[in-house]
């Protein structure tokens, strides 16, 4: 049973850069412009309580429980540009692990913020556009499920940034000056390309 709650931990902590926004530090004082990589501390997590076997029992006891603990270290990818700065900057990083270069961030940043205000839950039901970056059901529901996911998994930032991606990389291979038109609707991302 320790194997599997250790496992358990591990698993959930690893996807949480996927599945939820990513620390990004305060600024120091002397700005740098490198990126630079985020490496979460090791921490310790109580996983589940039992009774104890005894008082004597060599691993934690307080009121009679024993604590189960499971170490974790997650790693990261590139994560964190210190100096970014932007709209949705939180959900930047995960758009890196999901395929997106760093210099379109800040227009995806853009587009997120008009489409859904940052928030991975948005619907709108009329015209049925969901996700961080409203991904349209009707027009890419093929799509969504020939990446094996379903409409409801566009509501996970990291497939909606997958398939946002993959949106974006068909729009430039039709208008290969910009590939935001899909998203002309909430903003002009093409003004100038």
């Amino acid at each position: 049973m320790r194997t599997i709650a250790a496992l358990a931990v591990a698993t959930a902590a690893s996807l949480y850069g996927l599945y939820g926004p990513t620390f990004v530090p305060e600024l120091p004082a002397s700005t740098a412009t490198s990126i630079e990589q985020v490496q979460p501390a090791p921490s310790t997590t109580v996983v589940s309580s039992v009774p104890a076997t005894s008082p004597s029992d060599e691993n934690l006891v307080h009121n009679n429980l024993v604590e189960e603990t499971a170490t974790t270290t997650t790693s990261t990818t590139a994560a964190v540009s210190v100096g970014w700065s932007g709209k949705c900057v939180e959900w930047w990083s995960t758009a890196m692990r999901m395929g997106w270069p760093e210099h379109l961030l800040p227009t995806l940043g853009e587009v997120m913020w008009n489409e859904s205000r940052c928030q991975s839950d948005a619907h709108n039901k009329r015209s049925d556009d969901l996700g961080l970056t409203q991904v349209n059901w009707g027009y890419h529901d093929q799509r969504t499920h020939s990446l094996g996911y379903t409409k409801y998994d566009l509501f996970v930032p990291a497939v909606n940034l997958m398939i946002a991606y993959d949106i974006y990389l068909d729009a430039l291979e039709t208008s290969p000056n910009c590939g935001w038109w899909p998203w002309k609707a909430s903003g002009d991302y093409c003004k100038g390309r």
